[in-house]
């Protein structure tokens, strides 16, 4: 089956035509792509990567958790927890499944991921993980290890 479209009189594009849209898009794509490629390249400054952290340690502190009093320390404890896993374990009777719902429940709503079950006498183990809370996630890792490279040559 051979299928050919025409396109009806007056609508055909002459092939300088073509030449001249093309030319046309490629001359705009090469003006304006330095300004995109140096918009997209911009790193944001020392100065205001310390005010995202300095507002995240506010936000620590104001959780109530225990954290270093000097940002530096916190920055350098809280880097730490990037990639690092929490553990939790509880024990929970084989003959209580309602329990067992519930315990699942609870520690799921927390964003504990059941990683281990296992028989233990009458009783089953259950060993739970997630990811340790970073405030640093937020913020690309080169730019915290510069500001702590910076804190380290005195460059506040």
């Amino acid at each position: 089956m051979n299928v050919s479209i025409e396109q009806p009189r007056g609508e055909k594009m002459s092939r300088r035509f073509r030449v001249a849209c093309i030319a046309a898009v490629a001359f705009f794509l090469i003006v304006t792509f330095p300004a995109w490629s140096q918009e997209a390249a911009k790193e944001p400054t020392e100065a205001g990567l310390w005010d995202v952290v300095a507002s995240l340690y506010e936000v620590a502190k104001a959780s109530g958790e225990k954290i270093p009093g000097d940002v530096y320390d916190w920055l350098r404890q809280d880097l730490q927890n990037i990639g690092a896993w929490q553990y939790r374990v509880e024990t929970v009777p084989r003959t209580e499944s309602a329990a067992l719902e519930k315990l699942l429940n609870e520690v799921g709503a927390e964003r504990w991921e059941c990683i281990w079950i296992e028989r233990e006498g009458s009783n089953y183990r259950l060993i739970f993980k997630r990811p340790a809370k970073s405030y640093l996630k937020t913020i690309p890792e080169w730019d915290v290890l510069r500001l702590l490279r910076g804190d380290e040559e005195g460059n506040e």
